[in-house]
């Protein structure tokens, strides 16, 4: 693991270079199906300590609008007309939700 450290006594920055870390898993592991889940959450849970700003810069909303689309595509494959209206209704409010998301935060950017 590699972090840039700003060093307080001059302008350059520093590499710190962290080996061995160990990281415990959250939940107990108890079969080897439990570790997928438990990466996909703990990965989860550090990306949202990131912030909001920080995962519109590196495309989180996109990659995650990308991934509903799929798993709705394939609901709507299997189920009734009224789930595919509802599942396209919540695509759509996903959609508009990170393109207001993305001009707020291209709109306060430009401000700065």
């Amino acid at each position: 693991v590699k972090a840039k450290k700003n060093s307080p006594d001059s302008d350059k920055e520093e590499v710190v270079v962290l080996s061995n870390v160990r990281v415990p898993y959250d939940n107990p592991i108890e079969s080897a199906r439990d570790l997928h889940t438990t990466a996909v959450r703990m990965h989860r849970v550090a990306y949202d300590k990131l912030g909001v700003l920080f995962k519109i810069k590196k495309g989180y909303y996109k990659q995650v609008m990308k991934f509903v689309a799929f798993k709705s595509y394939k609901v709507i494959q299997k189920s009734t007309p009224m789930v595919a209206v509802g599942t396209a209704t919540l695509i759509a409010a996903t959609a508009a939700a990170g393109y207001l998301l993305r001009q707020k935060s291209s709109s306060s950017s430009m401000a700065k």
